[in-house]
């Protein structure tokens, strides 16, 4: 059997983990109580199909089910910032055993408990969340055996024979829906932590009674084991429980007195009781209050979306409204300008015809010279085109081309010295 020391615990875990010294600590005094776990490093593969190398320990772990030991195959696995961050734990059946899913283990094997859901790191370690699985297995076993034989004792795990890692058939990782590896805590499954944890003389049972699995109270060192943490809600980011603690804090020396019947007394049950209705009542609370919660925040949604909503429709109708003042100016100045025209022609029309010449008055008499200085200039440009026109079709001689062409022109460059001398006079370009 190999021995592993806290040394040999440590360079195994090389730089992988950040904290390997605690971790080698922490997995050392497992293997001290728990001696059919084996560390190894494998690589486990996250949600998001990254994989990392990690220690995990893979063994059984024995529980006390009805007056008999058994041996229950598990797989922890401890993430690189152990112990900064709980380890995550599966159930893993053998061939001939079939998951049990129940408050505390779902059907993939994946272990659920309070304690890891609100592990610290100052306080929590390995040893006593084997505890408290061990006594939560032994009040609800996570396995039963698949074997035809064995019907009558579906919900009873397979019992120790021998060595109990001779009961163990390691199996591959089940993978979730979607690939890769498992949730992390937390959340728990729905509807987990519904039963109190049962309750105990002293903290776990009495090492008088028949072997439990667990180790003589005189082993465990109380100074190092710290009681179940109570309920922080600031802190809190799974399921709410109550502040008394459901763990019974651990007392050796309660642990030492004998026990005459070794049975679980009246008052115990009362205790449990008393727990369970403060942990369903303050359940039911919780779910309330964030029932509630959630109804305001939609409420609250719904009326922020309405706000929007009225914001957009006020802008479409000052849009609306702007358009439709818009529109009307437009339609009575197209209206006016209809009337002038119709106003026009008919005046056109009554008066008869009219002499071209008078349409376009100028405003002074300067302007009126140079108008029909403009004028002049462009028929005689037409007459000299028309000229040339008449001599290409030999209506005209060249002689007589060149006597008019010459008039014409001599004509011609009068009115452009007109047209020039009353721009000048009237400042125009």
């Amino acid at each position: 059997m190999t021995t592993w020391t806290a040394k040999t615990l440590e360079n195994m875990l090389g730089r992988k983990y950040r904290y390997p010294d605690q971790t080698a600590k922490d997995v050392h005094k497992l293997l001290s109580y728990y001696s059919d776990l084996r560390p190894s490093m494998s690589d486990y593969v996250f949600p998001d199909g990254s994989n990392k190398e990690l220690m995990n320990l893979f063994g059984t772990l024995p529980i006390n089910y009805k007056g008999s030991t058994y041996n229950i195959p598990v797989q922890i696995w401890l993430m690189d910032t152990h112990p900064q961050n709980p380890p995550f734990c599966y159930v893993k059946p053998t061939p001939d055993m079939k998951i049990k899913p129940n408050l505390h283990v779902d059907q993939n094997g994946r272990v659920y408990l309070p304690y890891l859901t609100d592990w610290r790191h100052n306080s929590s370690d390995l040893l006593e969340f084997c505890h408290i699985m061990a006594m939560i297995f032994g009040e609800q076993p996570p396995v039963y055996s698949k074997k035809a034989g064995e019907q009558a004792n579906r919900n009873q795990p397979q019992p120790a024979t021998g060595n109990p890692s001779q009961n163990f058939s390691p199996m591959p990782m089940p993978s979730l829906p979607g690939g890769g590896g498992y949730p992390a805590y937390p959340p728990a499954p729905p509807g987990a932590y519904q039963t109190p944890y049962p309750a105990f003389p002293g903290g776990y049972p009495p090492t008088g009674q028949q072997n439990t699995g667990y180790p003589p109270a005189g082993q465990y060192n109380a100074s190092n084991r710290n009681s179940y943490p109570a309920f922080n809600p600031a802190n809190s980011n799974g399921p709410s429980y109550p502040q008394s603690s459901p763990y019974p804090a651990y007392n050796p020396v309660a642990d030492n007195k004998p026990s005459n019947t070794g049975t679980i007394s009246d008052e115990h049950i009362r205790a449990s009781l008393i727990s369970a209705a403060e942990e369903k009542l303050g359940r039911r609370l919780n779910e309330i209050v964030m029932q509630a919660q959630m109804e305001t925040a939609e409420l609250s949604k719904t009326h922020d979306a309405l706000e929007r909503g009225r914001k957009n429709l006020d802008d479409i109708f000052d849009r609306l409204s702007k358009e439709q003042r818009a529109v009307d100016r437009n339609v009575s100045l197209l209206t006016d300008r209809t009337a002038d025209l119709r106003t026009a022609l008919d005046k056109g029309t009554d008066d008869g015809p009219f002499d071209i010449d008078e349409a376009v008055v100028p405003a002074a008499p300067l302007y009126k010279q140079l108008l029909n200085a403009y004028a002049e200039d462009s028929a005689l440009e037409d007459a000299i085109y028309y000229i040339g026109e008449a001599l290409r079709k030999n209506s005209i001689d060249f002689d007589q081309f060149l006597k008019h062409v010459r008039e014409l022109s001599r004509r011609q460059f009068i009115q452009r010295a007109l047209l020039l001398k009353c721009r000048n006079r009237a400042g125009l370009p």
